[in-house]
């Protein structure tokens, strides 16, 4: 079975739908990221900006979804960014929960939107067909009211994707919101706003074909057996600082059709307060790291409800809140200089202000609403220099929190994969959580079967040597960070849910390894060709998608082989304690636990790196994808 992309163009000025069916775009890129990359190439004009209504809007999911397979749920936004620094970039965003799965059954692999409406419209999605309706009444309203709305208007068996006020007023880093707290972000949330679109609607009426149901479930049976892991139930940030014993976990958060352990979970933070939450967002704003250790638990159980209803980035909030809070602590602004109530900062009134200020771009909501690096000039020299205690920057484009460093420098295969992003890639610095399943090893032999020997065969099999696990060496980082990307692409251009693959590590087999082929197996009992085949089909994918996105980047402005470098800090400055105590350590060439802090970034070695990794690529001497 070789799929067709079922594809929809659509024109909201003209209200028009050419819709398309592209084997090509399976063949060499299976769908999902890949053939949106390729899309948005195809598409791709010179001079074209984040808002204007010439840059495509790019919705896709990849073939393993809505097909029964176990974590396959996901779908990928695409574009260009207003979010990344310095300027607008093609980047891409990532959402999971029900509305892929809604999506597909719609009758679509892909919809590709262009221009802007004249005034706010909503898209409907179902057999195969797009349809428009005004959206009036729902501008101006936030996401769930929205969502609320147009469940109750289109009935059983739809699910929304929407945007929030935020999105609207075209605040940078706006997001894109569904149910069960999902969300995607990189800025498209304002992308859509500054097409007037309020919502996309999918309604599930098709049904998806699948080759041999009998081998999918054999394989999403052996997946549960081997996706037996470590919960990571609570984010560091709340585990370093001692406070997730306010929460109790009381179930999963799964998304459409997955089991899998994973981060996201149903929480009880008090008898009368249960919902679901995920991961960095439960803990961009701890009432206690602002000196409010009064503050009811009300205020740590809505934080996260409120910045999605609103429609805002919650990375970029918590990044946002630490800048502020330190420059006020350190006499640098004051609540007269921008109007905010400073020293509430760690309370609900202050959360409920910000978010408004920012969303509706009042007052000094305007001057943050372009995102933190591209506002922090704009405040006076003292902001600006408080800015660099809260914010380093990893690469030429990008900045990170202080407390990510050790994570982003010490475990050196990070420090290559972080320069080839236009934005944070979580799942690329998460690689299966292995590194963290050996630190949960040597903190407690009993609560993770990652010991040093399971973490070489692991780096062996995954990542292609066993010199990976040794972080006190540079080699075998090159391959590593080739291996991880191709994964990683190819799985997001199969639909498949990077928190839950690869499967690199389990209790239940009997030396603790993963299986590096199961996505591949997936794959071919879901379209039917061999697995060989398959497995070939991923690996082409990745290699293909990584390089089609570096010649777009660098056709929009990266300049290699400099924008490949760390930048001169990190080479001449020792890694600086963890500014909140959490103790990162990664293992030695004798798996002995070793923390990297205090290291520099050495030159020379750094430079071997990054032509080991240019020559896997196939790209020249200076970084550069031939024709």
């Amino acid at each position: 079975m070789m799929y067709s992309l079922k594809l929809a163009y659509v024109d909201v000025f003209e209200r028009k739908v050419e819709y398309v069916e592209r084997k090509d775009l399976f063949k060499e890129y299976l769908g999902g990221r890949g053939a949106g990359t390729r899309i948005y190439w195809e598409k791709w004009r010179e001079g074209v900006r984040a808002f204007d209504p010439e840059n495509p809007l790019i919705f896709m999911v990849g073939p393993m979804v809505a097909t029964g397979s176990k974590g396959a749920n996901r779908m990928v936004v695409m574009g260009k960014s207003p979010y990344t620094y310095p300027t607008d970039f093609f980047c891409y965003g990532n959402i999971g929960g029900f509305f892929p799965y809604f999506f597909r059954r719609s009758g679509f692999d892909g919809l590709v939107i262009e221009g802007a409406s004249p005034k706010p419209v909503y898209l409907l999605l179902e057999k195969g067909r797009v349809e428009f309706f005004d959206a009036s009444e729902f501008w101006g309203k936030n996401a769930f009211d929205t969502i609320r709305a147009l469940k109750k208007r289109h009935g059983p068996g739809v699910e929304v994707l929407t945007i929030g006020q935020a999105g609207e007023n075209l605040v940078y880093f706006a997001t894109l919101v569904s149910s069960h707290q999902s969300s995607a972000t990189s800025g498209f949330g304002a992308v859509m706003g500054s097409k007037k679109i309020k919502a996309l609607v999918a309604k599930a009426t098709e049904k998806i074909p699948v080759a041999d149901k009998e081998e999918l479930k054999r394989l999403n049976d052996y997946a549960d057996f081997i996706g037996k892991r470590i919960r990571l139930a609570y984010p560091p940030k709340l585990v370093t600082t001692g406070k997730a014993n306010l929460l109790k976990v009381i179930g999963r958060g799964s998304c459409s059709g997955c089991n899998f352990e994973c981060i996201r979970g149903k929480y009880e933070y008090r008898k009368d307060l249960k919902g679901f939450r995920k991961c960095q967002a439960m803990e961009y704003y701890l009432p206690w790291l602002y000196e409010k250790d009064d503050e009811p638990i009300e205020t740590l159980f809505w934080a996260p409800v409120l910045a999605n209803d609103w429609g805002l980035c919650t990375f970029e909030l918590e990044h946002l809140v630490d800048w502020l809070y330190l420059s006020y602590k350190e006499g640098t602004i004051s609540e007269r200089d921008i109007g905010l109530p400073l020293s509430e900062i760690g309370r609900m009134s202050f959360l409920q202000t910000f978010l408004t200020k920012l969303s509706l771009k009042k007052g000094i909501g305007e001057l943050l609403s372009v995102g933190i690096e591209k506002a922090k000039d704009k405040l006076g020299e003292g902001p600006s220099k408080t800015f660099e205690s809260v914010m380093k920057p990893i690469s030429s484009h990008l900045f990170l929190p202080t407390r990510d460093l050790d994570e982003a420098r010490g475990h050196l295969v990070n420090v290559l994969l972080y320069q080839m992003e236009p934005r944070r890639h979580r799942p690329l610095i998460h690689q299966g959580f292995t590194l963290v399943a050996w630190q949960f090893h040597q903190r407690n032999p009993e609560s993770s079967p990652v010991s040093y020997e399971v973490y070489r065969k692991i780096c062996n099999i995954f990542w292609g040597s066993e010199s990976a696990a040794d972080d006190t060496t540079y080699e075998g980082k090159a391959l590593a960070a080739f291996k991880i990307q191709n994964r990683i692409y190819a799985l997001d251009s199969l639909g498949m849910c990077t928190f839950g693959w690869p499967i690199t590590y389990s209790f239940n087999t009997p030396n603790h390894v993963g299986d590096p082929h199961l996505e591949a197996k997936l794959l071919s009992a879901v379209i039917g060709i061999p697995l060989e085949e398959t497995k070939h089909l991923m690996e082409e994918c990745g290699k293909s998608t990584v390089t089609l996105q570096r010649r777009i980047l660098i056709k929009e402005g990266w300049s290699p082989p400099h924008c490949d470098w760390p930048p001169q800090w990190h080479f001449t400055h020792p890694l600086p304690p963890n500014p909140i105590g959490q103790q990162f350590l990664v293992p030695n060439g004798e798996g002995k636990p070793f923390s990297p802090e205090g290291r520099k970034l050495e030159k020379e070695w750094y430079r071997k790196m990054l032509e080991e990794y240019y020559s896997l690529r196939g790209w020249s001497e200076e970084g550069i994808p031939s024709l």
